[in-house]
């Protein structure tokens, strides 16, 4: 259903040039959602054999929301079921590191939630 969804902070030109926009774009494409905030922040990239209609699904205006708002600026990283959230720099207490938690179990639950009512369906 995702075979690979990459949500990372936007670059600028001078991030393309300095060799820090990790992500291979190859056989993948950006997808502009709806939020203007979250496509400030964030640059949304799947395979190209992504089903539109379920990655729109997927980033209901709730969960577009949470992640433009978030102040921890979390990005994250879902291939083939497996789950990675990360923030661009250290998170040296515990209660950053506790609502980075939170906030990863909210991205899980919200992709096995999508998972789930397309079994269902």
């Amino acid at each position: 259903m995702f075979p690979a969804v990459f949500l990372c902070r936007r670059r600028g030109v001078f991030g393309m040039l300095d060799g820090k926009d990790w992500l291979s774009h190859a056989n993948r494409h950006k997808v502009e959602l709806e939020s203007a905030r979250l496509c400030e922040r964030y640059e949304l990239w799947v395979d190209d054999g992504q089903d539109d209609v379920l990655l729109h699904e997927l980033f209901a205006p709730s969960f577009e929301v949470l992640l433009a708002e978030h102040p921890l600026e979390p990005c994250f990283e879902y291939r083939a079921g497996t789950l990675v959230t990360y923030v661009e720099r250290r998170l040296e207490d515990e209660g950053h590191l506790d609502w980075m938690r939170e906030l990863t179990a909210k991205i899980a639950r919200r992709f096995a939630g999508e998972v789930e009512e397309t079994r269902a369906a």
